[in-house]
């Protein structure tokens, strides 16, 4: 917080959350080690990105490509101007809200597997979203994921994710689609023509434009 525009970025994120009842403050100054709640994990993780966009920007270093993951695409939304900073968290704050609300048993795991390795232990009900060659995100309701953990060795088996009982990353979270775009569809009431400099990750322009009636 010692830098005076990432503060500031802050503390405007935290009023405009104020709308929806949500403390930034209070989670991040929090003592506890880990999130109580997705909400609380993913809100704060684009408050932070977006403070730290505020930065890069009050520097004037100019972007040649942006890509975010996950729900770092909010943040990126933000940085290649598709969306202003109210947009980007109350985005986030839905996303997050639609995420948090279906009943499942869902597991999350790094985990250190090529694709040839995958092919080899593949199974249906578990879903991979590789972060590099060799290295994955493994997600699937418990049950599967705990089966498939088993057949890897246990040195392939990084780490597992706080996914708060959520298969993010997965096709088990299409359920949520509907909800958030129709939050969305309210929210953004006019929406910019989507950046060249977004490099998207998770869906192609074509898909968007069509989804949440881009012109």
């Amino acid at each position: 917080m010692r830098l005076k525009q990432f503060s500031e970025s802050i503390k405007e994120s935290a009023e405009i959350l104020k709308s929806v009842s949500f403390d930034l403050y209070s989670v991040l100054c929090s003592s506890n080690n880990s999130y109580d709640t997705l909400s609380d994990a993913m809100l704060s993780n684009v408050c932070l990105q977006v403070a730290f966009t505020d930065v890069l920007t009050f520097i004037d270093l100019q972007f040649d490509k942006i890509m975010g993951q996950s729900i770092g695409e909010v943040v990126a939304a933000y940085a290649s101007g598709c969306l202003t900073k109210y947009e980007s968290l109350l985005t986030a704050y839905w996303i997050a809200k639609c995420a948090d609300s279906p009943r499942q048993n869902g597991s999350m795991f790094f985990v250190e597997c090529s694709p040839e390795e995958f092919a080899k232990y593949c199974s249906p009900a578990v879903f991979f979203a590789y972060k590099h060659d060799s290295n994955a995100i493994i997600s699937g309701e418990e049950k599967d994921v705990e089966k498939y953990l088993k057949a890897l060795k246990p040195s392939k088996i990084v780490s597992k994710i706080h996914s708060f009982g959520k298969a993010l990353h997965s096709p088990l979270m299409s359920e949520t689609i509907e909800d958030i775009l129709i939050a969305l569809k309210k929210l953004i009431k006019e929406p910019n023509k989507l950046s060249s400099q977004w490099i998207r990750s998770k869906i192609d322009c074509e898909d968007l434009s069509n989804l949440l009636s881009f012109k």
